[in-house]
């Protein structure tokens, strides 16, 4: 566990400020982690319903993320914990790991449909929705740069992959409503506010001046 607490760090942290692609290693090396612990026919107790749903409604609670099994507790830290942090670095790294989530699930399923079945692969398709909201989120974020909005876009299309018949109409509304309307869906994927375009252009103009400094 302290490994996988290591790796949680290095999101948003000085080294993925050197080099974002790291992040993106690190969020393979938590997919492996939470899908090596799924084999098909396993049974974890946890703290789930009688229904077998996992309800991860309100705030971020570091009890229930504790007893979570590794499946439930990556994506959890994730989307509960890591994309509302404070800090930009860590929010725009969780584009990155999140895609290694998501796209470990899609490869699965595209190789072998049974495969579908593993813990790990469930738990991503059962907070389909949750996972991506939060690509359509970082997608607008205004300082999320070039890697980031890349793993966006290719975790939207893991998340269109994964989708069965029951999600893929909600998402296909949210996906139009985040791209296709001239209204703000809770800050646009595709449009930014003047308020945020500055923001954007002003955090590009301080790193590259802030790149010429140190260079």
């Amino acid at each position: 566990l302290q490994c996988v607490d290591a790796l949680f760090q290095i999101l948003g942290s000085s080294a993925f400020r050197k080099d974002p692609e790291i992040a993106l290693m690190t969020g393979e090396a938590l997919a492996s982690y939470a899908d090596a612990f799924s084999p098909n026919g396993v049974v974890w107790t946890s703290v789930e319903g009688s229904s077998g749903v996992s309800d991860w409604s309100g705030d971020f609670n570091e009890d229930l993320a504790n007893e979570l099994p590794p499946h439930q507790q990556v994506l959890y830290l994730l989307l509960k914990r890591e994309l509302n942090a404070s800090s930009p670095h860590k929010r725009t790294a969780c584009a990155t790991a999140l895609l290694a989530l998501a796209g470990r699930a899609a490869r699965s399923v595209n190789r072998d449909s049974s495969l579908a079945r593993r813990l790990f692969v469930k738990e991503i398709i059962q907070h389909l929705r949750e996972v991506q909201l939060a690509f359509i989120t970082l997608l607008a974020f205004p300082k999320s740069k070039q890697l980031a909005r890349e793993s966006c876009c290719l975790g939207l299309a893991a998340c269109q992959g994964l989708a069965n018949s029951t999600v893929l109409n909600d998402l296909n509304d949210r996906l139009l409503n985040a791209f296709g309307q001239t209204t703000n869906y809770g800050g646009s994927a595709m449009m930014e506010s003047r308020e945020q375009n500055a923001a954007r252009r002003a955090h590009e103009t301080d790193s590259a001046s802030a790149s010429l400094t140190e260079s």
